[in-house]
């Protein structure tokens, strides 16, 4: 039993650092459907958005139309196009009233974008 417990212990320290590092050169956002169903999916932070698209469309399978926004407290909504030019950064960084930290400290930062597409899931997932 106390191999178990190290060895759990070294997983959450190596999960931990994961999620540190993986943070100074990627964001990661939490794709969300109509539903409420979301995954995380990373980008770096200098690839362009349709990386972003790419990883996404990767990601969740079977992904048709892939119609990207964020969302301000208010409901504002900021559409993310598909471009070869702009980076991710350069999006997030002049635009942070739609992108903050999903999960409160000390988790990792996290944003949330939408995807529009047909939408027929419950919340019963």
């Amino acid at each position: 039993m106390g191999d178990d417990a190290n060895l759990l212990d070294k997983y959450i320290e190596k999960r931990d650092d994961f999620f540190r590092l993986t943070t100074n050169y990627q964001y990661i956002f939490e794709v969300t459907k109509c539903c409420g169903y979301g995954e995380w999916v990373t980008v770096h932070k200098d690839a362009p958005l349709s990386r972003l698209y790419e990883n996404i469309q990767r990601q969740i399978s079977g992904l048709k139309t892939l119609n990207l926004y964020a969302v301000d407290e208010n409901g504002a909504r900021l559409d993310i196009h598909c471009d070869w030019e702009c980076s991710v950064r350069k999006l997030i960084t002049p635009n942070s009233g739609f992108f903050r930290p999903i999960y409160p400290l000390p988790a990792s930062t996290i944003y949330r974008i939408y995807y529009d597409q047909e939408c027929n899931c419950t919340k019963d997932f």
